[in-house]
């Protein structure tokens, strides 16, 4: 193992604004937790989460932690330089939601169709300013894949509904077996 005095200089510098980073970024979302039990989500999901500056740290995040990968040669160890990739990997897929989502509500009620979508838009003091309900697409229970295997002596080829994936090894709605 190195020693921190032939660390090379960049590399440090990379590493610990990154580290530095990382803390600010756990400090913003450990108060961001406090100020959602005092002000609520939506507050909190708006001025913190939803904000520029918070969505600019975790680019910044982002970009140390390639440079640290580069200046490391992190490619040459396959399963650790996988692992950081798939953290951006996640982190972009957090970004294309922050562009490209908008947010609303599935009201689930027993007994009531689940089959509506409602976004609203508020006004500054949090009051509702309009409400656009769009239909959802509705689970279809004839959807089914077969799977197959052998227990013991005994083939099984249960058909799957779709609806209802986790479900195998009981009788329940969209499912049968053959």
């Amino acid at each position: 193992m190195q020693s921190s005095s032939s660390v090379n200089p960049s590399k440090r510098y990379i590493l610990n604004s990154t580290v530095i980073v990382a803390a600010v970024l756990i400090l913003i979302m450990a108060a961001a937790t406090c100020i959602e039990n005092v002000r609520g989500s939506g507050f909190v999901a708006e001025y913190v989460y939803g904000s520029w500056w918070f969505v600019l740290l975790w680019a910044i995040f982002s970009g140390l932690g390639i440079a640290l990968i580069i200046k490391t040669k992190l490619y040459r160890r396959l399963p650790v330089f996988l692992l950081h990739v798939s953290f951006l990997v996640i982190l972009c897929g957090a970004l294309l939601s922050y562009l490209t989502s908008e947010s609303g509500e599935v009201h689930l009620r027993k007994d009531e169709d689940g089959n509506t979508y409602m976004s609203g838009t508020f006004t500054d003091d949090g009051a509702l300013a309009s409400v656009e309900v769009y239909p959802l697409v509705k689970i279809v229970d004839s959807w089914y894949g077969t799977v197959s295997y052998d227990v013991d002596t005994t083939h099984l080829s249960p058909a799957i509904s779709m609806a209802w994936p986790l479900k195998v090894g009981s009788f329940s709605p969209g499912m049968t077996w053959s």
